[in-house]
């Protein structure tokens, strides 16, 4: 197995925590602040990914790994079979694996969606301390196959991770962009135009959205944590990506250009732009190459700040 090291926000910095606790409930409550700075730091990082249809026993596999500094923070599976599909976080400290955390998406017979959680406490890497099963309630350590499901639990992401860097080593490079910040023109967030939408379940939420041209069904970009990013629409001949649409004010175009900025701080790193209003609700937007900005003003000579970025081709 690779090493990992987490590496978590504090204060504004990353520091690396000191580790000595042996007390279990103060490692619970160490594993617990871990998680929720470790998704915070997430949210900032475009994950690598890969897909495989031919590794899973059931179906499609998906791969997603979180690095920063060239450690891994995080790494999820994600096991589809039919409509169903299992998710796979897991959670790194110094000594390696510290969290997993397992969701089974089913439906039951009359084909009503349920989820299944279950949440798995480590120390020293490989050794099961606290089994929280689907109705949150603790497992008794001392059961049958309290040790062995934490044996097959370290199993799954060991496997995961080595398949992972056996077969997407090569690819990392293209997923995992250099500027985890960056709107691009081709991509963003690990998600890129024309590929096919079901590549990106994984990241994805289906629902519709509702504007002054109509209705449409768009597919919601979340991070790690469930907060929407943006969204993406779907060319419906043939199921791939058409155009992304970013909301989030935390990530830029390669030339600083984000939601929030105004109209003469983008007509500086796109002087060619022109303002041109849509038909039907009248938005204001300007194209550069596959850039569309959305403003928020109504007033050719006052048009505003941005309030999304389209990329398209």
């Amino acid at each position: 197995m690779r090493t990992y090291l987490l590496v978590y926000l504090l204060f504004g910095f990353f520091k690396i925590p000191l580790f000595g606790q042996d007390n279990i409930d103060d490692h619970i409550n160490y594993i617990r602040k871990v998680f929720k700075e470790t998704n915070q730091l997430c949210e900032t990082i475009s994950p690598a990914y890969y897909r495989s249809d031919t590794l899973g026993s059931k179906g499609p596999i998906e791969f997603r790994e979180w690095e920063y500094n060239n450690r891994v923070i995080k790494f999820q599976l994600t096991e589809y079979q039919d409509a169903d599909r299992k998710v796979s976080d897991f959670y790194f400290g110094e000594g390696g694996l510290i969290f997993a955390f397992t969701r089974n998406f089913l439906r039951d017979e009359f084909g009503t969606p349920y989820v299944h959680e279950n949440r798995y406490y480590f120390k020293d890497d490989d050794t099961l301390i606290r089994w929280l099963d689907e109705d949150k309630k603790e497992v008794n350590p001392n059961s049958s196959g309290f040790y062995q499901r934490g044996s097959d639990i370290w199993s799954d992401m060991n496997w995961s991770d080595e398949a992972f860097f056996m077969f997407a080593g090569s690819k990392k490079k293209d997923s995992n962009l250099k500027d985890d910040l960056t709107i691009h023109s081709e991509n963003f967030y690990g998600i890129v135009l024309g590929r096919p939408v079901s590549d990106f379940f994984g990241q994805l939420k289906k629902g519709m959205l509702e504007t002054g041209e109509g209705s449409f069904k768009v597919y919601y970009i979340q991070s790690s944590s469930g907060e929407e990013l943006g969204y993406l629409l779907e060319d419906e001949k043939d199921q791939t990506i058409e155009s992304i649409v970013v909301t989030s004010s935390l990530y830029s175009t390669q030339q600083g250009i984000k939601v929030g900025s105004t109209y003469e701080q983008v007509k500086e790193s796109f002087p060619e732009l022109k303002m041109v209003r849509s038909e039907i609700e009248s938005r204001l937007f300007a194209r550069s190459g596959n850039f569309t900005f959305f403003f928020d003003g109504y007033e050719l000579n006052d048009p505003g700040k941005i309030s999304s970025i389209t990329i398209s081709r």
